[in-house]
């Protein structure tokens, strides 16, 4: 991937932000903590779930040669995800988007034919029933890792694999468990029993094939006045969502 000065990339992103209600250098700052660039010039990517398509919309602004966004949204849904993603799509006017509306299983591609993947709050949506058990079943790893591998297989060598989500375990844990708080009181939406922690995944993928696989806590630097070692710490990731960004090789 290439190198893009961070006033370009927020003059790039600033339609993406005003379609999508928000702030060019949040969307930035995002955009960078997951995928470690902001230039994706000639890349073929791959998201799996793409809700509204906020991120479809911000990678191929900077450059993707083609994203293929899968989000299924399932019949009655009381969710507009599909409408919204549409509606974005024709006000921004980006070709290289290629929306469709499948599940990752249902989904099927020839190997080899990705840059990058990525799959932000959706890892543990593949399978809910066998991801609350990932951590006591050896049967539902396996089950996993067979729903996993077409992320291997899609790939090219060197290509990059991405996976945001939410850890199991939070600071609020230990006063959940003991009743003291009914939810964790930043996150109270947060079903923390589908979730996993990122050394799982990571051990999932290396049994895949993966290499360098790692992971970092997501940036909560929204607001530039804050200084950034106040947000971007362990600690404060851990009180505030637990939410991680995990990457991966194919070798």
């Amino acid at each position: 991937m290439g190198h893009r000065t961070v006033q370009e990339a927020e003059r790039l992103l600033e339609p993406v932000a005003a379609a999508y209600n928000t702030d060019a250098r949040w969307i930035r700052v995002r955009t960078e903590d997951y995928f470690g660039t902001l230039d994706f010039s000639g890349q073929r990517v791959l998201e799996v779930g793409a809700g509204k398509g906020l991120y479809a919309a911000c990678v191929a602004t900077l450059g993707a040669e083609q994203v293929i966004a899968l989000e299924p949204e399932l019949s009655g849904s009381s969710g507009d995800a599909i409408a919204t993603f549409n509606q974005r799509l024709d006000r921004l006017n980006l070709p290289a988007i290629d929306f469709r509306p499948l599940t990752m299983q249902e989904f099927t591609a020839p190997p080899e034919s990705f840059d990058m993947i990525y799959l932000l709050a959706v890892i543990n949506h593949l399978d809910e029933q066998h991801v609350r058990r990932l951590h006591v079943s050896q049967e539902s790893r396996e089950i996993y890792r067979a729903l996993m591998q077409p992320l291997y297989d899609w790939l090219k060598p060197g290509g990059l694999l991405v996976i945001s989500d939410t850890s199991r375990t939070h600071a609020f844990t230990p006063l959940v468990n003991l009743g003291i708080l009914k939810r964790h009181p930043f996150q109270p939406s947060i079903d923390w029993d589908i979730h996993q922690s990122p050394d799982l995944w990571q051990t999932l993928l290396e049994q895949i094939g993966f290499v360098s696989v790692d992971f970092h806590w997501a940036t909560n630097w929204r607001y530039p006045w804050i200084p950034r070692l106040l947000t971007d710490n362990p600690l404060v990731a851990r009180v505030y969502s637990s939410l991680f960004v995990l990457h991966a090789i194919r070798p």
